[in-house]
């Protein structure tokens, strides 16, 4: 597999590979939650973030899936909770991962028997 990474700089131009694989795994999903027009507003206010990071995986020449987030901003936590005692140091919040049907479930690089 060849992985590809992405940062804020590079948002633009990865975006359309991020709706396209969206689009691919909800083909079929009618609910308004995983909508492209919902998702693509997610994505532009995430990939907005000067630290926004995003790694793409392709295998056989086509893309297999992708993970994007951030560093959680100072004092920042999930809301309505407060971050653990126990954690240290920066955290990295993982906002999406996607993997395109025909890969969920598969190792990458594995064959078929």
């Amino acid at each position: 597999m060849d992985l590809m990474c992405y940062s804020h700089a590079d948002a633009r131009d990865v975006r359309s590979l991020l709706l396209d694989i969206h689009d691919e795994v909800y083909a079929n999903d009618p609910d308004p939650f995983h909508s492209c027009e919902r998702f693509s507003y997610f994505v532009d206010l995430r990939s907005g973030r000067e630290d926004w990071l995003c790694v793409s995986g392709r295998e056989n020449g086509g893309p297999v899936g992708y993970a994007f987030g951030a560093k959680f901003k100072p004092g920042g936590w999930w809301k309505g909770t407060d971050r653990p005692k126990d954690v240290r140091g920066r955290i990295f919040a993982l906002s999406e991962l996607m993997v395109v049907p025909p890969v969920a479930g598969h190792r990458p690089g594995a064959t078929d028997s």
